[in-house]
């Protein structure tokens, strides 16, 4: 569980913004986004691609290494998986705001 900063309590927390993304680790399961006013108690929701859902398909919050400026995680394996996926909306929510959604490829490991 993440401890929100003390703006949420003044609700004048700043909102996130993700203004770059690219991949990493082996095969290219990791996902990196930098950008502004990410912090500790940062959390990563992943949606489907085209919305087909309006429940994230999967949230990490301890799973997430978050920065003032970056988050990063592991796209998890079953999403990474599931080749009927080829994309997916992330959305980084910081004490209780939230990045505008990202719509990302998932790159699979034998592309």
């Amino acid at each position: 569980m993440t401890v929100p900063d003390s703006c949420v309590k003044t609700d004048d927390c700043p909102i996130p913004t993700a203004t770059h993304y690219g991949y990493g680790c082996t095969f290219n399961e990791c996902m990196w986004f930098s950008g502004t006013n990410f912090g500790g108690s940062c959390q990563v929701a992943i949606f489907d691609g085209d919305w087909r859902t309006p429940d994230p398909l999967y949230t990490l919050s301890s799973d997430a290494v978050c920065t003032s400026n970056s988050v990063s995680f592991v796209i998890p394996e079953l999403l990474r998986a599931d080749t009927s996926r080829t994309h997916m909306n992330v959305i980084v929510t910081v004490n209780d705001k939230w990045t505008s959604p990202l719509r990302v490829p998932i790159l699979l490991e034998n592309a």
